[in-house]
């Protein structure tokens, strides 16, 4: 076990009297397994940041609240994985895309792809697999991926749904992407995860793309911490 799971655990027996506090760190204890087993955890994992008021309530709570806000850089450099989603998320993935064919693009170690796929959803998964400037540069996807660069797969692979998940925010290739779809006239659905005008994607592309949030597929997705990422629908 390596020292952030350690200090977890020496956490969950401090709060041995907070039996909420305890809940949190036993659902990233168990998140943490299911990872390594590449499998994704049934549910959301519970808010996990605490307010200042909180803290100042409890200020054992300040080391924990610091440890939980290192778990998305945790799952980065151990996983290779820049957002969590989770099996109740992909089942309202599955029900929106009902069948359709279905692209995933910039897919990194494909974990929505793959549990779509567990699921029983048929999807084409690419990504160049080449992560430059990132902190975790040894790829290991949940399933199989097409080596290819997203606007290519977007020009060759027929698909009445497009997933982007986590785009990164150096380079302008969503915005490429857009604006080609635009020219072609695409009547499906491009689905972007991330946070607008934030941690991911292109500037760019946050200024052309007109975004709707859709209620369904927000219903069981979660950010780790006080990244605002959601679900989208680009118009």
């Amino acid at each position: 076990m390596d020292e952030f799971q350690q200090q977890l655990r020496q956490q969950y027996q401090i709060f041995a009297d907070r039996p909420s506090v305890q809940n949190k760190i036993q659902a990233v204890l168990d998140c943490l397994k299911w990872l390594t087993q590449k499998q994704l955890p049934t549910q959301p994992l519970p808010a996990l940041t605490y307010s200042v008021k909180a803290i100042l309530a409890d200020p054992r709570l300040m080391p924990l609240d610091d440890l939980f806000s290192q778990l998305r850089q945790y799952l980065i450099v151990n996983f290779g994985i820049w957002s969590l989603p989770n099996q109740a998320f992909i089942h309202d993935l599955k029900t929106f895309i009902q069948g359709r064919p279905a692209l995933e693009i910039m897919a990194g170690n494909a974990l929505i792809s793959a549990e779509l796929q567990q699921q029983g959803q048929s999807i084409q998964t690419t990504d160049t697999l080449e992560w430059q400037d990132q902190d975790n540069q040894r790829p290991h996807p949940w399933c199989s991926v097409q080596a290819l660069d997203a606007l290519i797969a977007v020009q060759t692979i027929p698909a009445s749904v497009i997933i982007m998940s986590w785009a990164p925010d150096t380079d302008k290739q969503d915005y490429q992407l857009l604006t080609w779809l635009r020219q072609e006239n695409f009547q499906g659905d491009l689905i972007v995860i991330g946070e607008a005008n934030g941690a991911t994607n292109s500037a760019e592309f946050w200024q052309t793309a007109q975004l709707k949030k859709n209620k369904q597929l927000n219903q069981n997705y979660r950010s780790l911490d006080n990244i605002q990422e959601a679900v989208y629908l680009v118009q």
